[in-house]
């Protein structure tokens, strides 16, 4: 499952480390939607907010080792943008579950899949990244 993108085509990137902390995940969502404003994405913003919040959500619960920071990284190229969200659990893969209607937790691959184009996980001996994609060219917000 691990996969990477080949980035010769990035045209700009953000990254940004956070404390295993809640609240960064409030942080997190805002550093996305502020930085997709600045680059003239900003009808991607809510959609781009809600992926970030459900994997950051889940690196502060599964996937941050006691200590350890979690990362999130927006890259945009020509035809895709991409949110990822990056920790040192390598070994500990998100798994899509199928919640119970009365259930707190269980959905946030799901909103993930359905918001964007493809997602999946990328690795290394150090960390693991959940990615999804935003394909720019399906949608209207596609810049020339």
């Amino acid at each position: 499952m691990c996969e990477e993108r080949d980035h010769r085509d990035v045209i700009r990137q953000d990254r940004v480390e956070y404390q295993p902390h809640p609240a960064s995940v409030t942080w997190a969502r805002r550093r996305v939607r502020e930085v997709l404003e600045k680059w003239g994405y900003a009808e991607l913003a809510l959609e781009a907010e809600l992926v970030t919040a459900e994997l950051s959500g889940n690196a502060v619960l599964h996937g941050c080792v006691t200590g350890d920071r979690f990362w999130v990284r927006v890259t945009v190229a020509a035809a895709w943008l991409r949110v990822e969200v990056g920790d040192s659990a390598v070994g500990e893969w998100p798994q899509p579950r199928v919640a119970r209607a009365d259930s707190r937790c269980g959905r946030g691959l799901a909103i993930v899949r359905h918001l964007t184009h493809r997602y999946g996980v990328s690795c290394s001996a150090l960390s693991k990244a959940v990615w999804c994609e935003f394909d720019l060219t399906r949608t209207t917000m596609a810049k020339s």
